[in-house]
């Protein structure tokens, strides 16, 4: 296998395994997707960091916020 893929594949699994153990999404196909996200980025999952925007989304939750993703 080329060396590089193996890279690829070996940060893909370990981006997915880190987002999957902070179970920060329910649903199985949002982690693999968030997981090759980053590893597009060329980057590590920082769960401290994905902590912080969720509770930085929860704060500036509106009344209406999940009446605007319905009409979305």
């Amino acid at each position: 296998m080329n060396i590089d893929l193996q890279n690829k594949c070996t940060q893909l699994a370990e981006n997915y395994r880190i987002m999957r153990r902070g179970n920060f999404f329910e649903y199985q196909s949002i982690i693999a997707a968030g997981a090759a996200l980053y590893l597009e980025q060329d980057r590590v999952v920082e769960p401290d960091r994905i902590r912080e925007c969720k509770k930085l989304l929860a704060r500036k939750k509106g009344i209406y916020s999940q009446l605007v993703c319905a009409f979305s």
